[in-house]
């Protein structure tokens, strides 16, 4: 299984060697996780990046002592955050019950926390909202 980001709003992410991005309209998968969220928006401002292997390369690197701010998923992350109104992060196909946030340190939070949970899962589930 996977970790799943969605972005509503502008694309610029200059961290992204190793992934692809991905416009509207998306997969099944994706279009369901839209349909749930936005069901009555013009959604050809959402896409998504393959996050997961920066979630993990980033719980690798925090176990061996580098600050979570030091980390390719930090910077990626708070780039997403300046350039865009909605982000949603969750692991699998569990994106039904996704806790809330309106901050950037908050949402920056429980990414961190999903990544060092103490299960070792570094999965992350949250939707920051611009406020």
């Amino acid at each position: 299984m996977s970790e799943y980001i969605l972005c509503k709003g502008k694309i610029s992410v200059d961290k992204l060697e190793r992934s692809t991005i991905y416009h509207y309209p998306l997969d099944d998968f994706y279009e369901r996780v839209c349909q749930f969220y936005w069901p009555n928006e013009i959604k050809n401002d959402i896409w998504t990046i393959e996050i997961d292997q920066y979630l993990t390369e980033a719980q690798l690197q925090i176990y061996d002592g580098v600050e979570f701010e030091n980390t390719i998923i930090y910077s990626i992350l708070t780039q997403l955050l300046q350039c865009n109104s909605e982000i949603i992060m969750w692991y699998s196909d569990f994106y039904n019950d996704i806790p809330i946030v309106r901050s950037k340190q908050e949402f920056l939070k429980e990414v961190f926390d999903g990544i060092t949970d103490i299960s070792g899962m570094c999965e992350v589930y949250v939707r920051w909202i611009r406020h």
